[in-house]
Parts: structure tokens; C-alpha cells; sequence
């Protein structure tokens, strides 16, 4: 039981669903939709797994010293003082991932686009910064190219794009 939930949890939502929409728009936005949640999950495991490790350290020494009958050797008030480092050092273990920050969808987009080509449409320039490259089209023919930097010191129409929105939206 607890498998197929996660199971389902990893893999989001399925083709098969009780009414799936029959599209083929429809099923590579699922298709998607799944690969940005499977990245999202692996760059949690990637953040978190460090400070994991050091916890899981300390609980098996914990076990080590325990079923090597250690404890069994000292006193109560040793046993006690040493259960009390052992809870505070995993604790100091587990700390860090009190800031732990769940990776953003544009964390997810970035891990899987990378060492691809990938063509955007985007509303708000701001969401392509952090591209290599960028192509400026105009009613169907494309009227500049380059990066970020490059277009944002020229006076084209990237520029331009980038001061009307600044206009609307008082950022950019």
C-alpha cells in the first residue's frame, strides 16, 4: 500500500486516469508535468541527503555501541548522560535542514533543459535569464540574437520588449 502511494506521488498523475483528457497537447503537458515533479524530487534527495547521512552516522554508532553491550558496562548515570550527547549530536546532525528549501519548478525546468535546446515562448523576460541564448522574432522573421547581457546593451527590440514591460509591470 504505502509502495503505490509513493509510486503515485513520484510519478504524479498517470495517463490512465478515470477521465483522461484525449488530447495529445494534453498528454505531453502530463508528460511533462511528471518529469518536473521527478526533478523536483531528485533535487530534494540531492539537497537533503548530506545532512541525512551524518544523522544516519550517528544513529549507527548509537547501534554499534549498544550491541556491543557498552551501555550495558556503565553505570545509569553514564548511560543517561551518554544517550543525551548522542540525541544532541544527531539533533546538531538534523539541524541544517531546518533551511531546507523545497526546489522551485524553475529548478526542476533547469535540471532537465540542461544540454538541451529548448525553445520558449515567454511572457515575462525575466524568465529568460537565465538562457545561453535568445532569439528575438517579430511578427514571424527574427529581428536580433544573442544573450541576455548582449541584448539588454543593444537598442532593439529586446530592449524595447524589456522597457514596456518595465512600464506595465515596474520590474524586469
Amino acid at each position: 500500500m504505502l509502495r503505490g502511494n509513493l509510486e503515485r506521488l513520484l510519478n504524479g498523475p498517470t495517463l490512465d486516469s478515470p477521465e483522461p483528457e484525449r488530447s495529445s497537447d494534453a498528454a505531453s503537458r502530463l508528460r511533462i508535468a511528471q518529469a518536473v515533479r521527478r526533478a523536483e524530487f531528485a533535487i530534494a534527495w540531492e539537497r537533503s541527503w548530506p545532512h541525512l547521512a551524518r544523522f544516519l552516522t550517528v544513529v549507527g554508532l548509537f547501534l554499534v555501541l549498544s550491541w556491543a553491550g557498552l551501555w550495558l558496562v556503565l553505570p545509569f548515570v553514564a548511560r543517561a548522560v551518554g544517550l543525551g550527547l548522542f540525541l544532541a549530536v544527531a539533533l546538531a546532525a538534523l539541524f541544517p535542514l531546518s533551511r531546507f528549501r523545497w526546489p522551485s519548478r524553475q529548478d526542476a525546468l533547469t535540471r532537465l533543459v540542461k544540454g538541451r535546446t529548448l525553445i520558449a515562448i515567454a511572457h515575462r523576460l525575466s524568465s529568460l535569464s537565465t538562457y545561453d541564448r535568445i532569439v528575438v522574432l517579430e511578427r514571424g522573421r527574427i529581428v536580433e540574437d544573442g544573450t541576455v547581457s548582449e541584448l539588454r546593451r543593444g537598442n532593439g527590440a529586446y530592449q524595447k520588449m524589456l522597457a514596456l514591460q518595465r512600464d506595465v509591470t515596474g520590474r524586469g
